[in-house]
């Protein structure tokens, strides 16, 4: 048994619209087969979480579910990530000029900053005690290769 084309609204109703929007952005397009019984290693489950999952399933374990693909979202989640980085821009304005939610606007923001803060302590701890400055290029013993070069044309 298959089911074409099950509607965005239709599922928003049945696993939230966060869930729905993840499946249709990444699964959309393509049918996939909705297991009977829900399982937490799952890439659908790990995707939208075991309970939207455990949902989905209920509803329609043993069918092909083909999601749509909300191309035109696609497209506002990459403005508004573009907008975001250029920095400087409140989500109210973000929502404006993308024409999307403050909210749908708000949660891509709130992704960006967590996503930042993860980056952020890596290159912190790399950098800790170390000036900006680019240091010369040295050979594997510590001498500058910049005299090393001039000495080897000097002897020529």
């Amino acid at each position: 048994m298959s089911r074409c084309g099950s509607g965005f609204q239709e599922l928003n109703q049945l696993i939230g619209s966060e869930a729905t929007t993840k499946l249709c952005l990444v699964i959309g397009g393509v049918s996939h087969y909705i297991p009977k019984k829900a399982k937490p290693d799952h890439r659908l489950a790990r995707l939208i979480g075991i309970e939207a999952f455990e949902a989905l399933c209920a509803d329609y374990g043993g069918t092909r579910l083909t999601l749509p693909t909300l191309h035109e979202l696609k497209t506002k989640r990459r403005r508004v990530r573009l907008l975001l980085r250029q920095g400087g821009w409140t989500v109210r304005k973000i929502a404006e000029e993308v024409g999307c939610t403050e909210r749908y606007a708000s949660m891509l923001s709130a992704d960006y900053k967590r996503k930042q803060a993860q980056e952020l302590p890596l290159f912190d701890a790399m950098n800790k005690g170390k000036s900006r400055a680019v240091p010369p290029p040295s050979s594997p013993r510590g001498h500058d290769i910049r005299s090393q070069q001039q000495r080897v044309a000097a002897m020529k």
